[in-house]
């Protein structure tokens, strides 16, 4: 086992499948502590007959700013600080631009961007507090390879 993440807690947004549950199988290997932050609880229920107990799951849209505020304090209270936090969470419209609205814009721009955004200013105090943290943020290809009817 790596020790570099041994003993370390880490918060997995968009974390109950995909690359954020492999990540998490990945680091729960390596020992360290995994709380999965997922709007769909679906998804960390099956997140949970996955990993088992080894993990916390919060049920959690990043869009809502005292949700994210809510559950980074829990996992904080129970494992005594926050040290990873990877934004994994992001929704993406797939059509041609006049296929969705602006509001569906809009909305994908509060999960991929402020949402991001939330859950650092929710996790920071805590790092800051430690003297040390990490935070990383995944982002899509799609940001920079043009797909014709990706508007």
């Amino acid at each position: 086992m790596d020790t570099t993440w041994a003993e370390r807690t880490a918060i997995i947004t968009g974390g109950a499948a995909g690359l954020g549950l492999a990540t998490a199988q990945r680091l729960l290997r390596h020992g360290t502590r995994v709380a999965l932050m997922d709007a769909r609880e679906e998804n960390l229920a099956r997140a949970r007959e996955h990993l088992g107990t080894a993990v916390l799951t919060e049920a959690v849209d990043v869009s809502d700013e005292s949700a994210v505020a809510s559950a980074v304090d829990r996992i904080a209270g129970q494992w005594g600080r926050i040290d990873i936090l990877i934004n994994n969470a992001g929704i993406m419209y797939i059509g041609m631009t006049e296929a969705y609205s602006v509001a569906q814009a809009a909305e994908q721009m509060d999960t991929n961007y402020f949402g991001a955004i939330r859950a650092m200013q929710a996790v920071l105090p805590s790092m800051r507090a430690a003297g040390s943290g990490l935070i990383i943020n995944t982002s899509s290809i799609a940001g920079r390879v043009s797909v014709p009817f990706f508007g």
